[in-house]
């Protein structure tokens, strides 16, 4: 049995192919789910399925996902949970500007 760290290291690898993907995003944990939505391999098919995670975190991470597709973030914008609006439409407005976000910069 994997644990949940190895799992969040399969998901978060932009080796993993899509059914891996789709798989570990109905894991219990909510760490693995996130991984899964930063993944930029993630196929719309699961990004829709986080969008609606009854984990606010998951959605979160969805929200700040630049790779995401811009109609999941504008979803994300009527979030009931206002962390998670709000960081989606910041990610939007990031996106629109061309303003670099997280992942983009240079560690």
């Amino acid at each position: 049995m994997r644990t949940t760290r190895t799992l969040e290291k399969i998901a978060e690898s932009p080796r993993t192919d899509a059914l891996t993907l789709s798989y570990l995003a109905s894991n219990h944990s909510p760490e693995v789910r996130m991984a899964v939505a930063e993944n930029v391999h993630t196929p719309l098919s699961v990004l829709l399925l986080l969008m609606k995670d009854e984990n606010p975190d998951v959605r979160y991470r969805l929200a700040e996902n630049y790779n995401a597709p811009i109609q999941i973030l504008e979803e994300l914008v009527d979030d009931a949970n206002p962390y998670v609006s709000w960081r989606a439409l910041t990610t939007i407005r990031r996106i629109k500007t061309g303003r670099p976000g997280p992942q983009w910069c240079a560690a």
